[in-house]
């Protein structure tokens, strides 16, 4: 098994470093192929990251972040539950930065996103992630970047682009239908 991550999202996205954890019968095939295709990698941000994680404050940042975006996550749950019941439908949120939002069966997840997009706000249509069956229609929605407030006012936002929505058949999206 191989983990693979980078901190460009953790910390910050110029830093442009990423790792891997090997077994070790991977770690020489994968240092040659590293030492190949990324000979003028500079040390610097490597060594500044090294003990920026020695010292302790890679944890506390993650302690904090992981504090903060459980808040912000809560915030959309709850702002859901309050404001689109029974027209978005959101699973516990457990990890990540965004998730996924379930509209009625039957509804235009790519309309409702344009018409998301058309009142400012950003999200991106579950259909989009598809390949071949056909996946529940939802949005993907984000919630990392934004306070309490701003999640409040975004989902406010959202109540009317979800009340002109209609389903495939003209009815409106008045049921929520959540995947198993």
């Amino acid at each position: 098994m191989i983990y693979a991550g980078s901190f460009s999202k953790l910390l910050f996205p110029s830093l442009r470093l990423a790792y891997a954890v090997l077994p070790p019968a991977l770690a020489d095939p994968f240092a040659a192929a590293l030492s190949l295709t990324a000979r003028h990698l500079s040390l610097l941000p490597q060594a500044v990251l090294h003990d920026f994680v020695v010292e302790g404050h890679y944890a506390r940042h993650l302690r904090r972040m992981r504090s903060a975006y459980g808040e912000r996550a809560a915030a959309l749950q709850d702002a859901i539950a309050r404001r689109l019941y029974g027209r978005l439908a959101v699973l516990p949120i457990t990890c990540g930065l965004d998730t996924p939002a379930f509209l009625a069966a039957g509804s235009d997840d790519a309309q409702v996103a344009r018409e998301a997009a058309a009142a400012g706000l950003e999200t991106r249509p579950l259909s989009a992630y598809r390949v071949d069956a056909t996946p529940p229609s939802g949005l993907v929605l984000g919630f990392a970047a934004f306070d309490r407030a701003q999640i409040d006012a975004g989902v406010a936002a959202l109540a009317p682009v979800l009340d002109r929505g209609r389903s495939a058949t003209g009815r409106p999206t008045t049921r929520t239908a959540v995947p198993g």
